[in-house]
Formats: structure tokens, C-alpha cells, sequence
């Protein structure tokens, strides 16, 4: 699924320029994926259709693997090689299979998020959830009602703040990022510049 989008995205960000490629592809709502795509092109120096299709798919099993090595590690939940291994076997054909690059990357990242709200590290628990969204929104929406349900179960104390923390700076620091790239953003923000400093575009970067 992702293969032909991917491709699409590199060709794009290798023809425009990256800045401004992104700027173009601010739609997809996954900044900092198409940093990370663009710097594995650009370092590797791979044709996109193999760097999308073998290289994505390998780290990202490898990824997924040492995530769940610490998680389980960290938590004390069992044989952390075993139910590593076991990750691997039962999201491999789901992920590589369906082509869902992204998807695979950002699990890990759900993993870490959700363990940080599980040891009550709420400021950690705020920087992978904005990390995570802005790498892949829809798996934030849906990592982020399992994290209310448990703390409404859980952590009723102080759950205002807890609230704050793990749910509403991430999706804060998503909406706000993804707002500024979009071109309505920019004029937005230039609009509110110009009257103050006239000719001022603070988005001159991405059109240059």
C-alpha cells in the first residue's frame, strides 16, 4: 500500500527540494516521516522502490523488535527475547505483506508511548506523543483512547493534569505543526505578521 505513495513522496521531495516537497505533501499530515524517508534516500542512495520495499520493512521489523526488548524488559512482564521474537512473527506478515511502512515504524513509537503513560513519566508520555503524531496522527487517535480509558481507571488523581500532559500537547503540538505547513496555515501566520513587519514571510524558506 504505502510502496506506490512512498515513491511518489521521494520523487517529489527530489524533484522540488525537500522544503519545498514537504510543504507540497503537507496533506499526508506526516512530517516527520517524510524527514526520516528523505535522510534514509538521501544517506543510502537507493532507488526509492527498493529503499520502500526491502530497507523500510527490515529496520523497522528491527526497530519493533529492540522497542519491545526494553519495553518488556523495563516492565518486567515476561522473556523479553521470546516476546520480541514473537512480535516480529505475528506483525511481519501484517505490515510487510500489506506494505505499511509507516504503520510499522510508528508502532513502536505507540509502544513507548503507551509505556511511559504506564509508568506515570507524563512529560515523557507528551514529547513520544507528539513525536508520534507527527509521524502518523491515526495511530496517536487510536493509542490515545487506550491511554484516557487507563487513566480514567487508573489515575483519577491529579487527572486533569495527567489529561494535559498525555493527550492534549501531543494532539496540540500535531494540529499546530501540520497547520503551519499547510499553505492556508502559512498565509495565516503571514497575515498576522505582515500588518507588523510588511513583506515579512516567515515561511520564505519553503518557497525558495
Amino acid at each position: 500500500t504505502d510502496t506506490y505513495f512512498h515513491t511518489k513522496w521521494l520523487g517529489i521531495l527530489g524533484e522540488k527540494g525537500f522544503l519545498k516537497g514537504v510543504l507540497e505533501l503537507s496533506g499526508t499530515l506526516r512530517p516527520l516521516y517524510l524527514v526520516f524517508l528523505y535522510s534514509l534516500y538521501k544517506l543510502l542512495g537507493l532507488q526509492p522502490e527498493v529503499l520502500v520495499d526491502i530497507y523500510l520493512p527490515l529496520l523497522g521489523l528491527i526497530i519493533l523488535s529492540l522497542t519491545t526488548y526494553y519495553v518488556v524488559s523495563r516492565s518486567n512482564s515476561g522473556s523479553p527475547g521470546i516476546i520480541s521474537l514473537l512480535a516480529i512473527l505475528y506483525w511481519a506478515p501484517i505490515f510487510v505483506y500489506g506494505g505499511f511502512q509507516t504503520n510499522l515504524f510508528s508502532l513502536s513509537l505507540a509502544l513507548l508511548y503507551m509505556y511511559s503513560a504506564w509508568r506515570q513519566q507524563w512529560r515523557k508520555t507528551a514529547v513520544v506523543g507528539a513525536i508520534l503524531g507527527l509521524w502518523h496522527p491515526w495511530t496517536l487517535a487510536y493509542y490515545s483512547i487506550a491511554v484516557l480509558v487507563f487513566l480514567v481507571l487508573r489515575h483519577r488523581e491529579g487527572l486533569v493534569e495527567k489529561i494535559l500532559l498525555s493527550l492534549v500537547i501531543p494532539w496540540f503540538t500535531t494540529i499546530l505543526v501540520n497547520i503551519l505547513l499547510l499553505e492556508s496555515g502559512a498565509s495565516i501566520v503571514t497575515g498576522i505578521i505582515s500588518p507588523v513587519h510588511p513583506g515579512f514571510n516567515p515561511f520564505f524558506m519553503l518557497y525558495s
